[in-house]
């Protein structure tokens, strides 16, 4: 998620430098103790770098499928084509209507970049998904009081009934045996995502999740809770990317998770 830029009203100000002095210094240090724990130091670089980064390490990687889940309107499989310059293929799954006719449009011209209508949850099926004012914060979902103070544009404005599938029921046809990446970005149902892929998580090469610093949605699983199931399914974190609601305050953050075995290969590497 990238969240909008805003116009903060004195209020909204007031709230988020209550959050930003009273509750994320130790968030931050909860983040870096992570971070170190894993043999990782947390700095800023640019977005453009991060993107080129993320390209060469799935090059690198040899990942032949992208599974982008949570596309919205196709901004991450964009970048991946023209910053990262990956030209494997990528599966965009977007279950929003209107997102998705947008997203139909962005891969229309690219032969190894398709797109499905579908929500990827824990269960094969139907479910009410939320839509936001901003589209890219629909959530199956009721978002939080944070999620309401510092995003105005989280607000529902509409439901929609939409297709649900687990990645486990999808894996197979949209993978088969070839090396596979996923990209996780789905609103508070990060936990729903993980239950519906017990399987396939164990048979991907890496993960990227968006997961929150501060509870966006209610009930929305910890950054402890999600990376100690990845770790439980051989997966290792080796990477954080914050991402911010203005110049000093993240809400939330993007976490890069690799194979044990293979993290501990490019490790090698490196020293």
């Amino acid at each position: 998620m990238s969240p909008p830029a805003l116009e903060l009203s004195g209020q909204l100000r007031h709230v988020l430098a209550e959050v930003k002095s009273t509750v994320l210094p130790g968030v931050r240090r909860q983040v870096q103790a992570l971070a170190r724990k894993a043999g990782l130091e947390i700095g800023r670089f640019p977005p453009r770098y991060r993107d080129r980064w993320r390209g060469a390490l799935l090059g690198r990687l040899g990942i032949e499928v992208v599974i982008d889940i949570g596309a919205n309107e196709g901004q991450y499989a964009r970048k991946l084509r023209e910053i990262g310059e990956y030209r494997g293929r990528i599966v965009s799954l977007e279950p929003g209507s209107a997102a998705f006719s947008r997203l139909q449009v962005a891969c229309q011209d690219d032969g190894a970049w398709e797109c499905r209508r579908v929500a990827v949850m824990d269960r094969d099926g139907e479910m009410t998904l939320r839509i936001a004012l901003s589209e890219d914060l629909s959530s199956f979902n009721v978002s939080s009081d944070i999620g309401r103070a510092a995003l105005p544009t989280i607000e529902m404005r509409a439901e929609e009934t939409v297709s649900t599938a687990r990645l486990d029921s999808l894996y197979d046809d949209l993978v088969g045996d070839r090396p596979a990446f996923v990209k996780v970005d789905v609103q508070g149902s990060e936990s729903f995502v993980l239950d519906g892929g017990r399987q396939s998580l164990e048979r991907i090469v890496g993960l990227q999740l968006e997961m929150p610093l501060l509870p966006i949605y209610e009930g929305q699983a910890s950054p402890g809770e999600l990376i100690s199931r990845l770790e439980e399914a051989g997966l290792r974190m080796v990477a954080v990317e914050p991402l911010f609601l203005d110049a000093a305050i993240a809400l939330e953050f993007d976490a890069l998770f690799l194979r044990q075995e293979v993290s501990e290969r490019l490790t090698a590497l490196w020293v």
